[in-house]
């Protein structure tokens, strides 16, 4: 059986609602941050695919907020990025012992740089694509993102795996229902869980 983990709130906590705070605190009543993140969603989609680099991404936003800097929509974009458990590196590592283990994330330059650099920080870790995984997919690397097909039939070409022969974890049930409908073994993950207490039930 080959794994493949989704990235954001399986193997790495998230809180979406800390960008939203920095951004409200930023901009005060300046602007309705709803309107921002509407408005701001195709640059966000553009930039998860790598169509756009990480400065024409931040200039992007910042045209809806004029009056912060470049440099304060990087930390608040940082913002929603916690921490990784031991646990879940240590599942890994174990998981690889019997099984083909592979990450495939929706997600970007600049959260994956800060990921590297707290991983380093936290752990002294300098190799985490190579060391917890066989091979790691991301989304603004390969030009797709979820839940569009062509990025599980790539994903499915390059590791050489039938469908039924991949287990796959993700948060977002889109993204599940379309694992399932090329055929993988799709599993939702939902956000409060704890994948290293669950993950023994599907082996």
């Amino acid at each position: 059986m080959d794994i493949i983990f989704d990235f954001g709130n399986v193997l790495i906590n998230l809180d979406f609602g800390r960008t939203d705070q920095m951004l409200k605190q930023l901009l005060g009543d300046k602007i309705n941050l709803a309107f921002y993140k509407e408005n701001a969603a195709d640059v966000f989609y553009e930039y998860e695919k790598g169509l756009i680099s990480s400065d024409s991404f931040l200039v992007e936003l910042q045209k809806y907020a004029p009056q912060i800097s470049t440099n304060q929509i990087k930390e608040a974009w940082n913002a929603l990025l916690l921490d990784i458990p031991k646990k879940r590196l240590d599942m890994l590592i174990e998981l690889r012992k019997n099984h083909r283990v592979f990450l495939l994330s929706n997600t970007n330059e600049i959260h994956i740089e800060y990921v590297r650099d707290y991983l380093a920080r936290e752990y002294q870790i300098t190799d985490f694509e190579t060391r917890f995984f066989d091979h790691v997919f991301y989304s603004y690397e390969m030009g797709m993102r979820k839940p569009d097909a062509e990025i599980y039939q790539t994903v499915q070409h390059n590791i050489s795996a039938s469908g039924n022969e991949i287990l796959f974890f993700d948060d977002n049930q889109l993204n599940i229902d379309m694992s399932i409908q090329v055929g993988w073994q799709g599993i939702y993950h939902a956000p409060e869980a704890e994948i290293t207490q669950h993950i023994q039930q599907y082996l």
